[in-house]
């Protein structure tokens, strides 16, 4: 007597009724294309210059809405958290344009062995940077970037914390 057999799925499916084979799938399209109406498509992303005044702030509006009510922030805590969110975004729609790998776009200098040149991806390559240059050179894009959206009647809040 064996106390094992083995199974045979041929064997098995043939004693079964027999079923019909099996029909394709017909997978239905969606109503609206996703890259249409997502702004990740690179046919509607952020572009230099895209957005006008009433875009820069509904962003900014929806931002502070959404650290307010979701995140439990103040309105102030969150209208400045919001205004950093703005910046970040208004530095990501205004690339600096590709700069030369020799020389520091911030001072201007060349390559020093105790302090190297970071490459920063920039619009069309990399912006060269030395690392000492860095931080006061990332504060002025970030100057620039609030500088631009006071413009157009965002203002900074006030209230204390990290500044843009």
């Amino acid at each position: 007597m064996r106390a094992f057999q083995k199974f045979n799925p041929t064997a098995y499916r043939s004693s079964r009724f027999p079923l019909p084979p099996a029909k394709p799938a017909e997978v239905a399209k969606p109503a609206w294309d996703f890259s249409s109406s997502c702004s990740f498509s690179s046919a509607t992303s952020l572009a230099r210059d895209s957005w006008g005044p009433a875009d820069w702030k509904g962003y900014f509006e929806e931002r502070a809405a959404i650290r307010e009510y979701d995140g439990g922030f103040t309105r102030s805590e969150a209208e400045r958290l919001a205004f950093a969110d703005t910046v970040a975004c208004w530095l990501s729609a205004h690339p600096v344009p590709a700069s030369a790998s020799e020389r520091c776009v911030h001072c201007g200098g060349g390559h020093r062995s105790y302090d190297e040149l970071l490459p920063v991806l920039a619009s069309g390559g990399h912006v060269w940077v030395h690392n000492a240059c860095w931080t006061g050179w990332y504060g002025l894009r970030r100057q620039e970037a609030a500088a631009a959206l006071n413009a157009i009647v965002l203002v900074l809040p006030t209230s204390g914390g990290d500044q843009p």
